[in-house]
């Protein structure tokens, strides 16, 4: 597989990217290719995409993010905990939505950076979106209580 230079892909290279996902003996490769970059820099651009393809993204991040190198990749992009955020306030139509309230959850169980990172960002969002973002919040209250405990 070429790894991925570009990190701006086009409506047709992330439904290509999304299609090599589907097949799980290809993940790894999509992972150590650049694949998570692609698709977090095209869920940044989502007000200049389509929904759909925008929602599809965000659905391949959180598939792929049983692999460490998913998760590594997110967290150390410049902006993965921001574009995950913004997907999950920004989207009136819930598209992606879930796919970017689940991919924080996988995140910020593993990490103490992501939760604070996570907690920064944020806007204006739908009622549903609210609810799964307060109990998300409790998740991580929860979690911080545990560690603190243990220090």
């Amino acid at each position: 597989m070429i790894i991925l230079q570009d990190s701006e892909l086009s409506d047709p290279g992330i439904q290509a990217l999304s299609g090599l996902c589907s097949l799980e003996s290809n993940r790894e490769s999509v992972v150590h290719s650049g694949g998570i970059n692609g698709f977090i820099t095209y869920i940044l651009n989502a007000e200049r995409r389509r929904k759909s393809l925008v929602a599809m993204a965000m659905s391949r991040v959180e598939q792929l993010l049983v692999l460490e190198g998913a998760k590594e990749g997110v967290v150390k992009h410049p902006n993965g905990v921001q574009a995950l955020v913004k997907m999950v306030f920004r989207v009136s139509d819930h598209e992606g939505s879930e796919s970017a309230l689940n991919s924080l959850m996988i995140l910020c169980c593993d990490s103490v950076e992501v939760r604070e990172e996570a907690i920064g960002g944020g806007s204006q969002c739908s009622n549903r979106t609210k609810t799964k973002a307060r109990l998300l919040l409790k998740m991580l209250r929860s979690k911080w209580a545990e560690e603190r405990k243990h220090l």
